[in-house]
């Protein structure tokens, strides 16, 4: 059987059907598509390098050459940081090549890839077997390389056309998330591909680019970190669906979308080493997450999440960093990272608390948590986004007072060794591209 990602280039779809949209919003057919990834398919086969890291910033290039190395029988490399040197240089040892759009200084061959005709009829289905290597966000830690198949990625798909096809059909894509990531690979690419759905090119990057591409013919892939930036923005015609991933989306955000765009958020709940794990409609906060089909649950040690899933080369139980309360054998609720807890004197702190305890203050809009080292102790630091109330009290009573008065509210509710010692109060709280926090940058905020 010819699935709908591995036997794409097989679909007898309409030449003039549209796949893309370009960055300036042009239609991309079917048969250019067809042509572009023939074209390149056949360059890459005639080189001798197996493993090509693939670096865009457009979309639509980006799936020309996902589908083009695949064709050629090459391993696919998808870095996730592919604006930093460095990040690059980290990962040099996974890749061969490069084929991008950013004229990136590494050193290896690049290849950008340019429109051509087919110049071979290559076969019409990528072998399943073929290498995929993703990397972990490095939100916590350094990135980690994830192996996968397209037959790993194809099972997945298969499924999200199965739950999300119908929110998909007849509607364009847009997205503010990057396609370098496993949600936004499947979310952003995929599963329009396989369900026929045209895609945009460029991505969104702010919350009155959202607002202005609103339509009720197009779906939104987004995160909680810009879902929660909408306040104020003014919507005219909604989105027909948005689907959210990255971390739970709070519930004032979740209401305020089903306000702006007409119907409540889809949250995904996955990562880059498990695929997608379950998803959500939050109608209120309480609201359980449902399992995936075929992915098979139960809690391990410390309460932590344990998965079986089809999404997964190995057949054994993988255990997660996140604790569940399990409600049923289909659905649960999520409780917050391990990793997330920490040891200070003695006395364990839960970082998520510590931020909920926050951001329940009229002062803050939002916080973010981090543990600082500093000589032979822990403590706790905290960055902050204000409220206009607490913009003017700041203004008013200066920093110190500020701050004494937040740790006076927070000190009812957290023991004492987990009120944060230190705050910095931002405008924005810095994000990777796929909308979440890296602790070693949020880190950085209090060495200045």
């Amino acid at each position: 059987m010819i699935g709908p990602f591995t036997g794409l280039l097989g679909s007898t779809l309409p030449g003039d059907h549209p796949v893309a949209l370009s960055r300036s919003g042009r239609s991309i057919s079917w048969s250019r598509f067809r042509s572009d990834v023939e074209a390149l398919s056949a360059s890459l086969a005639a080189m001798p390098e197996l493993r090509w890291a693939l670096c865009f910033s457009d979309s639509y290039w980006f799936a020309v050459s996902l589908f083009a190395a695949g064709l050629a029988g090459k391993e696919i490399i998808i870095p996730g940081n592919i604006t930093s040197k460095n990040a690059l240089l980290a990962i040099e040892e996974h890749y061969d090549a490069v084929l991008g759009d950013l004229g990136l200084r590494v050193n290896r061959r690049q290849l950008r890839p340019s429109p051509g005709p087919g110049l071979t009829h290559l076969p019409a289905r990528i072998l399943p077997e073929t290498k995929v290597t993703l990397f972990t966000s490095g939100s916590t830690s350094e990135a980690l390389a994830i192996c996968k198949s397209f037959k790993d990625l194809e099972n997945e798909v298969t499924v999200l056309l199965e739950l999300f096809g119908p929110c998909y059909s007849h509607r364009e894509v847009f997205a503010t998330v990057s396609h370098q990531h496993i949600y936004g690979l499947l979310f952003r690419l995929l599963l329009p591909l396989a369900a026929h759905a045209p895609f945009s090119s460029r991505q969104l990057e702010y919350p009155d680019q959202v607002a202005r591409s609103s339509a009720k013919n197009r779906v939104l892939v987004s995160s909680p970190a810009l879902l929660k930036r909408l306040a104020g923005e003014i919507v005219a015609n909604g989105y027909g669906k948005v689907f959210s991933s990255g971390g739970p989306l709070p519930g004032v955000a979740a209401r305020q979308c089903r306000e702006l765009f007409g119907s409540w958020p889809i949250e995904v709940y996955g990562s880059s080493e498990t695929g997608g794990i379950g998803w959500r409609e939050q109608e209120s906060e309480e609201q359980p997450w449902q399992a995936f089909p075929g992915i098979d649950l139960r809690c391990a040690e410390e309460d932590r999440l344990a998965i079986r899933s089809p999404f997964i080369a190995a057949d054994d139980w993988y255990v997660t960093h996140d604790r569940v309360s399990l409600l049923t054998d289909r659905t649960f609720r999520l409780l917050g990272r391990v990793d997330r807890i920490v040891k200070i004197s003695e006395k364990r702190i839960s970082l998520v608390d510590v931020e909920q305890h926050l951001q329940q203050l009229a002062e803050i809009i939002e916080a973010v948590v981090v543990p600082l080292q500093r000589a032979e102790r822990l403590e706790l630091g905290a960055v902050v986004r204000l409220s206009g109330e607490g913009l003017s009290l700041l203004t008013q009573h200066g920093k110190h007072a500020f701050t004494r008065r937040i740790r006076r509210s927070l000190a009812a509710y957290i023991e004492p060794v987990g009120v944060p010692r230190k705050f910095r109060f931002v405008d924005e709280i810095p994000v990777n591209s796929q909308g979440k926090h890296v602790l070693s940058v949020l880190g950085e905020l209090f060495e200045r």
